[in-house]
C-alpha cells in the first residue's frame, strides 16, 4: 500500500511539474538569462555592468515588471521549486543570509560624545516609527584606514532611499559633503541621526541642533537601517578595497543600482 502511494505521488508531482514547466516557460528562460548574466559580469569592472547577488523576490519582482503579462510563481513556489530541484534553477545568483557571528574589529580609544545634538532616546516617535519621510540616518564607509576618501551616506528612514557621495575623511569635508547632498536632491531634512564619530562634529552647523540626534557611545547599531545599506555597499565594494580608485560616477551607477533593488524588494 504505501509503495503504491509513493508511486502515485511520483506520478503526480511529474505531471504537475510538466504542467507547471509549460506555464512557467517564460520566467525559467528569465532566470537562466539572469544567472548567465551574473556569471559574465560579477567580477566587472564596469560598474554599469557589474552584476550582484540578489533574492528570489526581487528576480521574481523584476519579472513582474519587465513581463506583466506573463505568468509568474509567488517568491514561496521559487524556494520550493529550488529544494526539489523541479526546474534544475541555478543558485548562483541568489544572495544568502549570514549565519556566522558578525566580529567588528573597533580601535581601543575613548571616545567621547557629541555635545551639540541630542540623544537618540529623545528622537519624536514619527522618526522611530518611520511613520512620514524626512527623518535621516547618516554615516560614513571607510576603505582602507590610510585612504584619503571615505564614503558619506544619508538614508531616508521611511523611504529607504540612499543618498552618498565621496568624501575626505576630514569633519570639514563631511559637512560639506552633507550640504551637496542636500542641495543637489532637495532634501528637507527634519531630523538626522550620527553616531559620534569625530567627522560628524560639525554637521550641527547645517542641520540645527534641535533636531539632530547622536546614538550612544559605541552604540552605531542604534542606527541600524543605514548599517543595513552598508551590507549592499559592500556587495560593489568589499571590505579592504580601496575607495580612492572609485570615482563619483561610479559611486552614483552604485547608488541608483541599490535603490532599484530596494525598491524591487519592497514591493
Amino acid at each position: 500500500m504505501a509503495k503504491h502511494l509513493i508511486s502515485y505521488k511520483s506520478k503526480r508531482t511529474r505531471l504537475h511539474s510538466k504542467t507547471i514547466q509549460n506555464k512557467w516557460k517564460d520566467f525559467v528562460r528569465f532566470w537562466n538569462n539572469e544567472v548567465r548574466y551574473f556569471r559574465e559580469n560579477r567580477f566587472s569592472k564596469d560598474f554599469t555592468k557589474r552584476a550582484i547577488k540578489v533574492s528570489a523576490k526581487a528576480l521574481v519582482n523584476k519579472f513582474k515588471k519587465h513581463y506583466p503579462n506573463s505568468p509568474c510563481p509567488t517568491t514561496s513556489t521559487i524556494y520550493k521549486c529550488l529544494k526539489s530541484n523541479e526546474f534544475s534553477l541555478s543558485i548562483d545568483i541568489l544572495q544568502f543570509l549570514s549565519v556566522g557571528k558578525y566580529w567588528k574589529r573597533t580601535l581601543k580609544t575613548q571616545k567621547s560624545s557629541l555635545k551639540n545634538a541630542i540623544p537618540i532616546h529623545q528622537r519624536p516617535e514619527e522618526a522611530n516609527n518611520r511613520t512620514t519621510e524626512g527623518h535621516y540616518e547618516l554615516d560614513t564607509v571607510i576603505g582602507k584606514r590610510e585612504d584619503k576618501y571615505c564614503l558619506v551616506t544619508l538614508l531616508d528612514r521611511k523611504s529607504r532611499r540612499l543618498y552618498s557621495v565621496r568624501s575626505l575623511k576630514t569633519s570639514l569635508a563631511v559637512k560639506e559633503s552633507l550640504i551637496k547632498i542636500i542641495k543637489n536632491n532637495a532634501l528637507k531634512i527634519k531630523t538626522l541621526t550620527i553616531d559620534n564619530g569625530s567627522e560628524n562634529v560639525l554637521l550641527h552647523e547645517v542641520i540645527n541642533q534641535n533636531n539632530l540626534y547622536k546614538c550612544d557611545a559605541y552604540c552605531s547599531y542604534q542606527k541600524g537601517s543605514i548599517e543595513n545599506i552598508h551590507r549592499h555597499i559592500r556587495r560593489y565594494i568589499a571590505k579592504g578595497i580601496s575607495m580612492n580608485k572609485f570615482s563619483d560616477e561610479q559611486i552614483q551607477i552604485m547608488v541608483n543600482g541599490i535603490n532599484e533593488y530596494l525598491l524591487l524588494i519592497s514591493k
